[in-house]
C-alpha cells in the first residue's frame, strides 16, 4: 500500500509528513491512493487544492482509463464523464483532438460540455469546436443530440448568435434547407416569418425567389401569394444592388392582378405609386367584369 514520489516511497506512515502543507481533503485523496496503490504522485501538486479533480484522476488511474485522457488541464467533471463514458462503452476519443501535449485547444469548460454530451451518446466528430464560440457549444450539442446536422452551421460567412442558431435548428426541424441562411446574414424576424409558413408551402422553393434584402412585409406578402399558387417570380425583380424594385403593397396589387388575370405590362412599373398601380388594377378589373356581364 504505497506509491512513489520521485525516489521516495509514500506510505500511510509518512504521507502526512511529506504532504504536511496539503489541505485535509487532498490528504484524504492521498491516503486513498496509498490504500489503492494508485500512482498519483505527479498529479498532486498540479491539482493544488482541487481535491475533486485529484480524486477523479485517482479513480481514473485505478480504473485503467487510458493515460491520454488523464490531464490536470481538464476539469474534475470532465474526467468524471470520461470515466463513466468509458465504463459504459462509449467512444470518448473525439475529446483527444482537443487535448494537446502542452495545452488544451479549447477552453476546459468546452471540453467539460463535450464530455457530458459524449456520455449521452452524441457524435461530435463532424463539428470542429476550435472554431465554435464557447457560448454556442451547448446549443450545437443540443442540436446534435436531436439529430440535426449542426456542422452545416459552422464555417459560414456570417457571425452566429445563440438565437440565430436556434432559428436555424427550427428550420432543420421543419426540413428547410438552411444553406441560404448560413452564407448570407438574414434578420431574425425574416427567419421567423419564413419558417412560420414552412408547413403550408415549399419553403425551399419559395426562398429561391428572394434574398435577405426582402424585408419582412415583402416576404409575408409574397409567401401568402405563393400559397395561392400565384406565380411570384415577376414580383421579385431586383435592381443592380439586389434590392427588390417593388414594395410590399405593389407586390400585393400585382399579385391580385395575376390571380384574377388582369395584369398588364403597364402595371409592371415600379416607378408608379401604390395607388397608381391599384387604380390600374381596378380599371382592368372593371373592364373584365363588364365584358363578363355583356357575355352573360
Amino acid at each position: 500500500m504505497s506509491f512513489k514520489l520521485r525516489n521516495k516511497v509514500i506510505t500511510l506512515d509518512n504521507y502526512k509528513e511529506v504532504f504536511h502543507e496539503c489541505t485535509p481533503d487532498i490528504l484524504d485523496e492521498i491516503r486513498s491512493a496509498i490504500l489503492d496503490d494508485t500512482p498519483i504522485a505527479k498529479f498532486i501538486e498540479p491539482c493544488g487544492v482541487d481535491n475533486y479533480k485529484l480524486g477523479q484522476i485517482r479513480m481514473a488511474l485505478r480504473e485503467l482509463v487510458p493515460i491520454e485522457y488523464i490531464s490536470v488541464k481538464l476539469t474534475g467533471k470532465t474526467i468524471h464523464n470520461i470515466r463513466l463514458g468509458i465504463a459504459k462503452g462509449y467512444d470518448m476519443s473525439s475529446l483527444l483532438k482537443y487535448i494537446g501535449k502542452n495545452n488544451l485547444l479549447v477552453d476546459d469548460t468546452v471540453l467539460e460540455e463535450l464530455s457530458e454530451f459524449l456520455y449521452l451518446g452524441v457524435d461530435i466528430e463532424k463539428v470542429d469546436f476550435t472554431v465554435v464560440k464557447s457560448d454556442l457549444v451547448h446549443v450545437i450539442c443540443q442540436g446534435l443530440l436531436k439529430g440535426y446536422p449542426m456542422w452545416l452551421c459552422i464555417g459560414g460567412n456570417i457571425p452566429l448568435t445563440e438565437k440565430y442558431l436556434r432559428l436555424l435548428m427550427r428550420g432543420m426541424q421543419l426540413e428547410v434547407d438552411i444553406y441560404p441562411f448560413i452564407n448570407t446574414e438574414w434578420s431574425e424576424s425574416q427567419l421567423v416569418t419564413i419558417f412560420s409558413h414552412a408547413k403550408s408551402v415549399n419553403i425551399n422553393a419559395f426562398v429561391s425567389y428572394i434574398s435577405n434584402k426582402f424585408d419582412v412585409d415583402c416576404i409575408d406578402t409574397l409567401v401568402k401569394l405563393y400559397q395561392k399558387n400565384i406565380p411570384i417570380s415577376s414580383l421579385c425583380y431586383v435592381d443592380d444592388t439586389g434590392e427588390p424594385i417593388y414594395n410590399s403593397y405593389q407586390m400585393y396589387e400585382l399579385g391580385l392582378a395575376l390571380e384574377d388575370g388582369t395584369i398588364t405590362n403597364e402595371m409592371y412599373n415600379a416607378k408608379l405609386s401604390d395607388m397608381e398601380i391599384a387604380d390600374l388594377h381596378r380599371r382592368e378589373l372593371e373592364k373584365k367584369n363588364k365584358k363578363l356581364s355583356v357575355t352573360l
